[in-house]
């Protein structure tokens, strides 16, 4: 496991420097930009995600106390109740500020292709509700 963390975290890091080159590639500058940048933010992802677990189990492998607390906190269930909460309040949240934006793009008359895209991502967050929806009311 902590093998499979480290090659992730350098693939990250390998990811990173390939934006960067990328980036600093200037025969490829305006045609390749969009992609050094997606590059480089996949790879910071990559790097704090895997890095995260590589300290977690740095931690947990060192100190004993901190393993047992750690274990409690994942199987509490009121940890789990406030995590489902705080993720309640921002789908609420981001639903308000999608409709927001794109009626805003809409407004300053942003490319169509950019509001239609939006558009179709709101719709499919929505299709997904409706059907979780469904799913657990016959469930419960």
């Amino acid at each position: 496991m902590i093998k499979r963390n480290i090659l992730f975290t350098v693939f990250g890091f390998m990811i990173i420097l390939s934006g960067f080159m990328l980036l600093n590639n200037s025969a490829l500058l305006k045609a390749s930009l969009p992609v050094a940048y997606i590059l480089m933010e996949l790879g910071f992802g990559v790097v704090g995600h895997f890095t995260g677990k590589l300290l977690k189990n740095y931690l947990v492998k060192e100190n004993s106390n901190y393993a047992k607390r750690v274990q409690i906190e994942q199987k509490d269930e009121r940890n789990t109740l406030i995590l489902r909460l705080a993720k309640e309040k921002a789908y609420n949240s981001m639903l308000y500020v999608f409709a927001g934006l794109i009626m805003l793009f809409a407004l300053i008359e942003v490319d169509t292709n950019v509001v239609l895209m939006m558009s179709a991502a709101y719709i499919f967050t929505l299709i997904v509700f409706v059907f979780n929806f469904n799913k657990y009311s016959k469930e419960l």
